[in-house]
């Protein structure tokens, strides 16, 4: 609603397509919640809705900025490329809905990010959809994390966030090759990988797992990250802030090396960032309970020290 209000509905800003997307990906999520719908058939909606925004708004990875020497890519591969990473994204927010106020929080966040962005570059029509999204979610999780008056996100939710979500991405990745002065972005695709960071990383380290042991990837488990903190006795509450603030600092952080690296090492750093995220999770499930509860009560306050002194309090 608030995007049909204040959002300028051009064709050249595609809009338009994205509010068909999201209209499709609702009803194929409502029906998943009220009923259940076949996996392909689901899939397929996704894939159309993605079509949707690649083809109609020509929201779509263009280049892969000289990784592995590539940079234009065909259209034809780009479409390709593209269509896998909506639909990556999209079930990412999908899997890692397991608790409340974990999607919707990352969801903000991501959106939070994206839309302060388009604003203070002067695309103003995709901040007005991050912004949407982002305060959308925020009044959402004051009813998800109530007790008395609790609702759920659902299918219908999560998949509307990672749809979303992924579509500010590709639009913050093409944008960004025409923006300059101190707004530009270094390894722009990179720092979108940061945003969507706990959600990706997750996705891909337990489809991982499940291939390692000849599991199907989409085999349903307990081996999500907060599945992994709810057993070592935190409340849906401290482990949604936990994966929220995590992402927060590793934003930040990311944010400022991409920024002096050059794609070689930008590579080089996503790939120690989501071998360390592997060995993290890996730490968590052997730690018994306390010494868990010890380990984040004497470091998360240095931690966040850290972060205030070295970002904050610019």
């Amino acid at each position: 609603m608030g995007l049909t209000i204040w959002g300028s509905l051009r064709p050249s800003n595609g809009l338009q397509y994205v509010i068909a997307a999201l209209t499709l990906i609702f009803f194929t999520g409502l029906k998943e919640d009220v009923l259940i719908i076949d996996p392909v058939k689901k899939l397929l909606a996704q894939i159309l809705a993605a079509l949707l925004l690649i083809i109609g708004a020509d929201l779509r990875i263009e280049s892969f900025y000289g990784i592995l020497g590539i940079e234009e890519l065909p259209y034809l591969i780009s479409l390709l490329f593209s269509l896998f990473v909506y639909v990556v994204v999209t079930n990412a927010y999908n899997l890692i809905d397991g608790i409340d106020g974990l999607a919707s929080g990352l969801g903000a966040l991501a959106a939070l990010c994206f839309g302060v962005w388009f604003l203070l570059t002067g695309f103003t029509d995709y901040a007005v959809l991050a912004f949407c999204l982002c305060g959308a979610l925020i009044g959402f999780v004051r009813y998800n994390l109530s007790r008395s008056e609790k609702i759920f996100p659902g299918d219908t939710g999560s998949l509307i966030i990672g749809i979303t979500i992924a579509a500010l991405a590709m639009q913050f990745i093409q944008t960004n090759a025409y923006v300059r002065g101190e707004y530009h972005l270094e390894n722009a695709p990179f720092i979108a990988l940061a945003v969507l960071g706990v959600p990706l990383f997750d996705t891909l380290r337990v489809f991982t797992i499940r291939l390692m042991i000849g599991q199907s990837p989409f085999f349903l488990d307990k081996r999500h990250i907060h599945h992994i903190l709810i057993r070592r006795n935190p409340s849906h509450l401290r482990a949604s802030f936990m994966l929220i603030f995590f992402s927060v600092v590793y934003i930040a952080m990311s944010s400022q090396i991409y920024q002096l690296s050059n794609i070689y090492l930008a590579v080089l750093y996503l790939l120690l960032s989501f071998t360390l995220y592997i060995a993290l999770c890996s730490m968590l499930e052997k730690a018994r309970p306390r010494t868990f509860k010890h380990f984040f009560m004497r470091y998360i306050p240095f931690v966040y020290f850290i972060f205030w002194s070295r970002y904050l309090r610019r």
